[in-house]
C-alpha cells in the first residue's frame, strides 16, 4: 500500500455526532500500483456549490475546518494550541501537495517538527543532518504555497501562570490548562468569521491520544456552556491519527514553532526561528494568537468564585457562570 493511501484512510470528516458528512467510499481513483484510493477534490466538488470553488479563502465554502495540535503538556513552560483554518476544498488540495513532497527523496512516512528538528524519533530516527534538512524544506515549501487559503490561529498560557492563579474552587470545575487554550482558540475563530462577514459550520480536527481526547471534548462542552456566544463556532470536534492526515502534520509544525518562539530556547539565542519567520512572510492574512495570562486567570477566578458563592446564598441551580477569559 503506497503511503498516499494511508494518508487517505482516515480522510473522512465527522461530525462529532459520529456521522459521516464527507464520505470519500464512492469515489476512487487508480493510483497506478493497481489500487484505488479516495479522490479527495472529486468528492469535495461534488460537496461544494459551484459558485464557492474558489481557492482564495475570502469567498469561503460551506464548511470550515480547524486542524490544530498541542505543545508543551509536560507541565513545564507553555502550553499551546495551534493550527490552521481553512475551507474543506483548500484542505484537500493541501493534502494531495503534501502527500506529493512526502513521496519526494528522500521519502518519508510522515512528517513531525520535533523528531525532524532532533532526529531522535521516527520516522528520522538515523536521518543525516542533510537529508533532515532538505524534507523540512520541501514540507515547509507545501505550507507557504497555501500562505493565501490558510489562517494560523494560536492559544497560550504558562504554565507557571496557571498554577500560580488557578484556585482549588475552579480548578474543580476546570481541573485542565486545555479549557483555556481552547475557549482562546474559538475565540479567534470568532473573531475570523466576524472579521470576514462569515457564517459558516466550523468543525474541529486533532490528532488522536486517550488522554488529550477526553480532556478537549470536556473543553468543547464546557466552552458551549460557559460562552453561549461561542455556541455558532463549534460546529464538530472529531480526532484523527496524525500520521495519517496531512493538515493535521501541518498544525504539528505551527505548533512546535509557536511554543518554541514563547518560551525562547538557549539555542534559538532569543530569536524567531528562521522556519517561523518564513512561514509568517507567507501568510496572506497575519498570524491570530492570544495569550491568557496570570491576571486574566486570576480575575477568572475571583469572578467565579464570587458567582458560586452568590448562587449558594440565594439557591440558584449550580451551573457554570459565564465570564470573559481574554480582555
Amino acid at each position: 500500500m503506497t503511503f498516499s493511501r494511508m494518508a487517505l484512510k482516515s480522510a473522512n470528516v465527522h461530525k462529532s455526532s459520529g456521522e459521516n458528512i464527507l464520505d470519500a467510499s464512492s469515489h476512487r481513483c487508480n493510483d497506478g500500483d493497481g489500487g484505488t484510493e479516495p479522490d479527495l477534490e472529486l468528492f469535495f466538488r461534488d460537496i461544494l456549490p459551484r459558485h464557492k470553488r474558489q481557492r482564495d479563502w475570502i469567498v469561503m465554502a460551506h464548511a470550515v475546518r480547524y486542524f490544530g495540535d498541542d505543545s508543551g503538556s509536560h507541565r513545564q513552560g507553555a502550553l499551546v494550541i495551534s493550527g490552521y483554518l481553512a475551507t474543506e476544498e483548500n484542505w484537500a488540495r493541501f493534502s494531495r501537495d503534501w502527500i506529493s513532497a512526502l513521496h519526494q527523496t528522500p521519502e518519508v512516512e510522515f512528517f513531525h517538527m520535533g523528531p525532524n528538528y532532533h532526529g531522535d524519533k521516527r520516522p528520522f530516527k538515523g536521518w543525516t543532518d542533510d537529508d533532515r534538512l532538505l524534507k523540512r524544506s520541501q514540507m515547509l515549501s507545501v505550507l507557504e504555497a497555501y500562505g493565501e487559503g490558510i489562517v494560523e490561529l494560536s492559544s497560550s498560557l504558562l504554565w507557571e501562570d496557571y498554577e500560580s492563579s488557578i484556585t482549588q474552587a475552579v480548578r474543580e470545575v476546570f481541573p485542565d490548562p486545555y479549557f483555556f487554550c481552547f475557549h482562546g482558540v474559538v475565540t479567534l475563530v470568532k473573531e475570523w468569521l466576524e472579521k470576514t462577514n462569515e457564517e459558516v459550520h466550523v468543525s474541529y480536527t486533532f490528532d488522536r491520544e486517550a488522554a488529550k481526547e477526553t480532556r478537549l471534548f470536556d473543553q468543547f462542552f464546557l466552552t458551549e456552556r460557559q460562552y453561549p456566544a461561542l455556541k455558532p463556532f463549534l460546529g464538530g470536534l472529531c480526532f484523527e491519527d496524525d500520521e495519517y492526515l496531512p493538515g493535521l502534520q501541518a498544525a504539528d509544525i505551527i505548533a512546535w514553532l509557536f511554543r518554541r518562539d514563547i518560551v525562547k530556547p538557549i539555542e534559538d539565542a532569543g530569536q524567531m526561528r528562521p522556519e517561523l519567520v518564513q512561514l509568517r512572510k507567507s501568510y496572506k492574512h497575519v498570524a491570530m494568537t492570544k495569550r491568557c495570562r496570570k491576571e486574566g486567570i486570576a480575575a477568572f477566578c475571583s469572578r467565579m468564585e464570587r458567582d458560586i458563592k452568590k448562587r449558594a446564598r440565594i439557591g440558584m441551580p449550580d451551573s457554570e457562570p459565564s465570564y470573559p477569559l481574554y480582555r
